[in-house]
């Protein structure tokens, strides 16, 4: 095995441990040690993959949403990719809440930014191939959608996602359907067109 097959399997071992004891544990009652004993690997070995228990969650929250995303984020499947999310997070109640419980909104709301922004950024330069807005314009509109998707999640979590994930996928769908392309023509419209270099 490779050193970066085992650094990865080691960082999954760690991010297993963690999913687990978010089981039955609250975040703030989860320790470093915990984490090392059931992984079954060594203090330093944490601090070498992960900086602290944050990091680590971040680690595995983007881990378990960027494989079920893989493949759902070109063409028309945005909103498929939203659904995708949506199910995620509603099935694993319990570990949202208590992870939603145990960070402030900005930390949650950077959990998502990772896959979140790989997702909208797929999508967007998927469209762009046909647009041509530029680079800077397109980075501004995946960094904007992605805080504000983000955001919504968020929002939906702390309020005990009541709301089905279909009904979400719904108003997402009033909210942000053909708005990326949208915002890329106007950038063509006001700055020009990587085409017309």
């Amino acid at each position: 095995m490779r050193n970066e097959e085992i650094s990865n399997e080691t960082k999954n071992r760690m991010a297993d441990a963690l999913k687990q004891l978010l089981s039955t544990k609250s975040p703030e009652k989860i320790t470093v040690k915990d984490i090392t004993t059931l992984a079954n690997v060594s203090r330093p070995t944490f601090y070498y993959h992960f900086k602290d228990l944050h990091a680590l969650t971040e680690f595995m929250f983007n881990r378990e949403l960027t494989d079920l995303l893989k493949g759902h984020c070109e063409g028309d499947s945005l909103s498929d990719a939203v659904l995708i999310i949506l199910r995620f997070l509603k099935k694993n109640t319990a570990f949202c809440t208590t992870i939603s419980e145990g960070v402030g909104y900005s930390e949650l709301s950077l959990l998502f930014d990772g896959c979140i922004e790989d997702m909208i950024s797929q999508y967007t330069h998927h469209l762009n191939e046909q647009i041509g807005a530029k680079e800077a314009d397109v980075a501004f509109i995946i960094d904007f959608y992605t805080k504000a998707l983000a955001g919504c999640l968020v929002t939906w979590m702390r309020s005990g996602m009541t709301t089905s994930p279909e009904e979400m996928q719904e108003l997402f769908l009033i909210a942000a359907d053909r708005t990326i392309s949208g915002a890329l023509k106007r950038s063509v419209e006001k700055h020009g067109s990587t085409k017309e270099d």
